[in-house]
Formats: structure tokens, sequence, C-alpha cells
């Protein structure tokens, strides 16, 4: 991802580089209140329940008062059995090396409840699928010979026969548990650090 990041701002016109780093998001190398922002994509759902909640802690504590934490997740739909989730979860760890979602069935609700008591108010958390139309619409940000620098890179690894192997096994077992995106939707949560109560 960091040396992908780095192409992409190698070829793109960007007036001033952003720092690139990584770090743990349950332990980040930043002080209080150091971000107006922070935005996480799918980061929840390859935590355990302890991380979860450790990540969203840190967020909090790295954002000034009123900041925003924007997080695109894939959660479970309500309905969702237990069982059905857990044994989701499962295949996905086994077959792909990581989790559609977590492994309880966790719906919006809970997630809104989970929010709100780590002290974040919830803004809005609309089904992404409300937005992927806006979005297409919208030009890329990022210039053609970027966007050609990255599918050359991506052509010349799907040549290697040892790709084309693992490519061939990933499908076979998306084919596998596809069933289980039914049960799954994504979610742009958008909140607010709320002021310490204690204030």
């Amino acid at each position: 991802m960091l040396r992908t990041a780095r192409v992409r701002m190698r070829w793109s016109r960007l007036r001033s580089r952003p720092r690139l780093l990584r770090a743990d998001a349950r332990r980040l190398p930043f002080p209080d209140g150091a971000f107006e922002g922070v935005y996480a994509e799918s980061v929840l759902a390859f935590q355990s329940e302890p991380g979860v909640s450790a990540v969203v802690r840190e967020a909090r504590r790295v954002l000034r008062g009123g900041g925003l934490l924007v997080l695109n997740e894939a959660i479970w739909r309500p309905g969702t059995r237990e069982e059905d989730a857990a044994r989701a979860h499962a295949t996905a760890a086994a077959v792909f090396g990581l989790f559609q979602t977590g492994g309880r069935a966790i719906a919006i609700d809970g997630w809104r409840q989970r929010f709100e008591g780590a002290g974040f108010e919830v803004l809005e958390d609309p089904p992404l699928e409300q937005l992927t139309a806006a979005v297409q619409a919208t030009p890329s940000g990022v210039p053609l010979v970027a966007r050609f620098a990255l599918a050359a890179r991506r052509i010349l690894r799907v040549r290697r026969p040892a790709v084309r192997r693992s490519l061939r096994r990933y499908r076979r077992a998306e084919d596998e548990i596809r069933q289980v995106g039914a049960a799954i939707e994504a979610r742009l949560f958008v909140l607010r650090r709320a002021e310490d109560r204690s204030a």
C-alpha cells in the first residue's frame, strides 16, 4: 500500500507531498488532539473485539474536540444470525487470510451504540451503494499517467505463474463464499468527537 501510494504521489501533481508512515492503529505515534480529521478504510473489520475499542479510542485521542472520524466499514446486515456470521468470518480468514467483517453479527444499531459509547456523535452512516453513483460520476483525481503506471505494475505481476495460480485459487474460494456477501453491507460512518463529559 505504501509503495502504491508513493507511485501515485510521484506521478500526481501535488503541491505538497503528504508524509507516509506505517503504524499500529491501536497506538498511534501522534500527540493528543493532533488532527482535525481521521479516516480509516476497512480497519475495524480486521480487529479483535478489544482491538475495535482500542482503535476507536486511539482515533478519539488524536482528534481535537469536534474533529471528525470517518470510517468505511463492512458490517453485517440486520437479521444476520450469530452462527452465520461466525462461520463466514472463519471461512474468510481460512481461505483469504483476512476477515470479511467481524465474527459477531453486529449490525448498524450496534455500531452506533459502540461509537456513541466511545465518545462520538454519529452524524451520518449511509450505505456506500448510495454514494457510489456520485463517486463514479466524478473524474478521478489521479492523472492518467499515474493510473497507467499502476496498471502496468499490476499487469506485470499477473504474468508471473505463481501469481496466476494464486488468482485461480482466490477466484474458486470467492465463488464458494459469495453468498456471504449478501449478509454484508458497506457503510460510511461520519462521527464527530464529542467534548469530554468531565469538561
